[in-house]
């Protein structure tokens, strides 16, 4: 059975994720990035115990499982994807982009994120063979 996470604990997953860097990471360090109350954390984390996703002793640092691991590199591969689309196709500054980013991939299923990152694709090696062509026209002349 697929579990649906909240935007909510999506955040804390990728949060934690992206501190994390291969060490344990601590409670005070997710609830100042996420700018959130220490009560609030521990909430998230019984959730993401409980879900299976990270493992934590009693005060101790927070780790991911390996599925949690896997669940957050999908959540930040659909942040990097909305991210570049918004930046390098639509031209949104990369401060707003991060921000939109962070909410469009909560209602956004993986087909349409795929969609968006296949058409970023296909526009990016249509630009390289119009470059290279020009390039190559204007050795010509």
């Amino acid at each position: 059975m697929v579990t649906r996470l909240t935007p909510s604990i999506e955040d804390y997953l990728q949060t934690i994720y992206r501190l994390e860097r291969g060490k344990g990471v601590r409670s005070v360090d997710v609830s100042k990035q996420l700018n959130v109350s220490k009560p609030s954390v521990n909430r998230a984390l019984k959730t993401l115990v409980e879900l299976g996703f990270v493992t934590q002793e009693p005060y101790g640092d927070i780790f991911l499982s390996v599925e949690g691991r896997k669940t957050a590199l999908e959540l930040n591969k659909k942040y990097a994807i909305l991210r570049g689309f918004l930046i390098h196709m639509l031209g949104v500054d990369e401060k707003r982009a991060e921000i939109e980013a962070g909410q469009m991939e909560h209602g956004m299923s993986n087909d349409t994120i795929e969609r968006i990152g296949n058409l970023m694709r296909a526009y990016s090696l249509k630009e390289e063979n119009s470059s290279f062509k020009t390039a190559v026209t204007n050795e010509e002349k």
